[in-house]
């Protein structure tokens, strides 16, 4: 019976090794297969900073994105909670906290609901949407977007960057505080690159990873290191290595304006696929960390580092799938996988051994899909793809195209529009608005001299003129005729029609009487620019003589509508002017 044991265990082995070594065996020919199958022979990874997949695309159609019952609590022991909103600003003053103990905190053991107890403040859930980076949205809605793509680390940037590079941070935790010398002794894809003669880049602007890394001091190392800049001259001279990883100067990272960041990747986007190398390349757009921004989606803990919080992931390459919504549990390693098993490399540490690869964001039986050059032939800072209208051949018709400065305007904001047309005729572009109930304003005529005209129009947006809502303003040009959206929307912002201004000015010229800057606050309320609980009309208003000197400086253009108005609804509410 003994004898008998011994030989089942033997060959249980025996079987065992057998199997082992034969899904080897199949998996390196699989990634050797289809290495040589796959048409991509350049990977782009375009890197931004501190954003989390609900702040940008938690309201992009068919993603696990945000829902009307989301709330978290504004502190401990309350029942206030604060639901998510829309920032109506590009360029946040201040940046929020991404700390590894932030994050945790924020994390809360997978309740997702510390990141606005965290930062003392409602910020983190705030989100932008379509109006605000219009491109990524297009390139989501021709290409594909991963809404299950995490960032690899539970914390801020540094980790995570070394994570896109070698699915490890060593001893780095963290960020590091400036002129730290700490490196991480820890081997990178581009050993292996090395080894096999694959060309390879960092192109770095805003931040510089290779640096913390011990291997990056030998020269053979540091020559691949170069100015984001290059870039561009590496694409027009034709030497585009094989693998580049690009983290822009414009990188989104607060207090940085998003539209920049969005503007300079569609630029790097734009050079590869006006380049011969758009049709061999895969671009991945990520973004490092969460940079303290609520995300709804529980990251799965794989081990005592991570994963961090859900970062977006846009795929771009002739070969992706067409508006395609990836729901595939991806991290920053699955991009190293990636390119591992493009070249076939070997795993440099177990996170990326058990990486998922991205395939299945690419058909690569499907047509080559052509560029997408933004704008291009489309309406600027616009989403959805709409194309410019223009004449047609022959018609003896000059082309019109209109562009806003902006998708979205606030009470107080003035109408800019570029105009653009293909010869200069002798009549004006004549410019009408059309209101949410689809009443057109009064011809607007605007005399252009050039082909290319931005002009600040006589619009001025303010409560008592225009109701929030869809605008269509239509130009008409010499028989051409286009079209464009904007929407109006009221914010907390504070606007104040320039009459009420002129009307101060002219009180400050003699001696204003308390009853004038009554009349002024009474207007303000009437008209819902500030707003005063239980206002009633007939109400006597008194106001302390001090309040007139902070409408002097109002009137002399010293502080802003914003600030005049909202000091003016503070004083009404706590009953320092009382109504």
């Amino acid at each position: 019976m003994a004898n008998n044991y011994q030989i089942k265990k033997l060959n249980t082995r025996i079987l065992f090794i057998f199997v082992a070594c034969f899904l080897l065996i199949a998996s390196t020919c699989y990634s050797n297969i289809l290495a040589q199958d796959v048409p991509i022979k350049n990977v782009v990874v375009i890197v931004e900073e501190n954003h989390t997949f609900d702040n940008y695309f938690g309201t992009y159609p068919g993603v696990n994105g945000l829902n009307r019952h989301i709330a978290i609590p504004t502190a401990n022991n309350t029942d206030e909670l604060v639901t998510p909103y829309h920032i109506y600003t590009t360029a946040l003053p201040n940046n929020l906290c991404n700390s590894l103990r932030c994050a945790h905190l924020s994390y809360n053991n997978g309740k997702m609901d510390g990141f606005v107890l965290v930062e003392h403040s409602t910020l983190p859930m705030g989100y932008y949407d379509s109006a605000d980076i219009p491109y990524y949205w297009d390139y989501a809605s021709q290409f594909v977007l991963s809404d299950n793509y995490f960032s690899s680390v539970m914390g801020d940037s540094m980790p995570n960057h070394l994570y896109l590079l070698a699915a490890q941070s060593g001893s780095i935790r963290s960020d590091l505080p400036p002129g730290s010398t700490v490196t991480a002794n820890i081997p990178t894809v581009t050993d292996e690159l090395d080894a096999k003669h694959i060309s390879w880049k960092y192109y770095h602007g805003y931040f510089e990873p290779t640096q913390y890394i011990e291997s990056f001091k030998a020269k053979s190392k540091l020559v691949n290191v170069v100015p984001e800049k290059q870039f561009l001259s590496d694409i027009a001279n034709n030497t585009l290595p094989d693998v580049v990883w690009i983290n822009p100067f414009n990188s989104e990272h607060l207090p940085q304006n998003i539209t920049e960041g969005e503007h300079t990747v569609v630029s790097l986007v734009n050079a590869i696929m006006q380049s011969s190398y758009w049709n061999s390349t895969a671009i991945f757009i990520t973004w490092d960390d969460f940079g303290g921004f609520y995300d709804h989606v529980p990251p799965p803990q794989v081990d005592q580092f991570g994963y961090g919080f859900r970062v977006p992931l846009l795929v771009l390459s002739p070969y992706a799938k067409q508006g395609f919504v990836d729901h595939t549990l991806n991290d920053h390693t699955s991009i190293l996988k990636f390119i591992e098993t493009l070249f076939s490399l070997s795993p440099l540490a177990e996170r990326d051994a058990k990486a998922n690869d991205l395939m299945e964001a690419f058909d690569f039986s499907q047509s080559p899909v052509a560029p997408l050059i933004l704008p291009g032939k489309y309406m600027a800072d616009h989403y959805p793809l709409e194309q410019q209208t223009t004449s047609l051949p022959g018609s003896g018709e000059p082309s019109l195209s209109i562009y806003t400065d902006k998708q979205v305007y606030e009470y107080g904001d003035f109408l800019s529009v570029r105009l653009q047309v293909s010869e200069i005729t002798r009549d004006p572009v004549v410019l009408h608005m059309v209101d949410p109930y689809e009443q057109s304003s009064s011809a607007i005529p605007i005399q252009i001299s050039k082909l290319d005209s931005t002009i600040i129009t006589p619009v001025v947006f303010y409560k008592t003129n225009y109701v929030p809502g869809k605008y269509q303003i239509t130009a008409e040009y010499s028989g051409a005729k286009t079209t464009v959206s904007i929407e109006l929307i009221d914010s907390d912002k504070i606007a104040i029609p320039t009459e009420y201004k002129s009307l101060a000015k002219s009180w400050f010229q003699g001696t204003p009487h308390e009853s004038d800057f009554a009349r002024l606050i009474a207007g303000l309320i009437n008209s819902d620019i500030i707003k005063v609980p239980n206002y009633n009309a007939e109400s006597a208003i008194h106001i302390p003589n001090w309040v007139l000197n902070e409408a002097k400086w109002w009137s002399d253009d010293l502080i802003s509508d914003n600030e005049f108005g909202s000091s003016l609804q503070y004083l009404v509410q706590k009953g320092i002017i009382s109504v």
